[in-house]
């Protein structure tokens, strides 16, 4: 229970062995939750860090300032409920890494750029790449989350937001090529199983 809202299992199952990786393909918080609180505030900050979420990505476009990592609570935090906010584009980074090769990219808008006399400019990224997880340890992540069809595996996810209690619902998604391709969504006022069939339909689509 947070705020007087309860939080489930997104999609239960009674048969499968109780993993951290089960409670994580089945949306399970309280099991995340616990091994948040056991890794303690420390930890959880270093690892946030290491995936980028410390700061807004570097990009040649304005950003909103979504904070820093100060006074995490790491049993709430480990659920998306705690003081930590993120953008898409930073997911979609952190994502990328973890499903991918274990590198977290530098962020591209666009190849180059034309000048007024006609020369092509190269725009190089303004963040070098850095291997965030071993390159072993990545290619096992993508077991963990479920096959969805349409050539895409991904992970739905809930929370509530403000006083209002919004509901805010996520997909992450990739497919196997090479390199991975990702697509992250979200959805104000939605289910996160709105948002997986949009994010499916979607980088299914570019599977094809």
């Amino acid at each position: 229970m947070i705020d007087g809202y309860e939080f489930g299992c997104l999609h239960p199952a009674e048969s499968e062995e109780e993993t951290i990786a089960v409670a994580l393909r089945r949306g399970c918080p309280a099991p995340l939750s616990a091994l948040g609180e056991e890794l303690e505030e420390e930890v959880m900050t270093d690892m946030l860090t290491a995936f980028g979420f410390n700061r807004t990505p570097s990009i040649r476009l304005p950003q909103a300032d979504l904070g820093d990592l100060q006074g995490l609570s790491p049993a709430l935090d480990a659920i998306g409920q705690g003081v930590v906010q993120v953008s898409p584009l930073q997911m979609a980074r952190a994502w990328s890494a973890l499903v991918g090769d274990g590198i977290l990219p530098g962020l591209s808008l666009l190849d180059a750029v034309r000048s007024p006399e006609g020369l092509w400019e190269e725009q190089s990224t303004l963040d070098a790449p850095r291997r965030i997880l071993e390159a072993d340890t990545a290619a096992c992540m993508g077991d963990i989350f479920p096959y969805l069809g349409n050539g895409v595996w991904g992970y739905p996810a809930g929370a509530i937001t403000g006083e209002d209690l919004d509901s805010l619902s996520w997909f992450l998604g990739f497919d196997n090529s090479d390199p991975v391709r990702v697509v992250v969504i979200v959805l104000e006022n939605s289910t996160p199983d709105e948002a997986r069939v949009l994010g499916v339909e979607l980088l299914g689509g570019l599977s094809e």
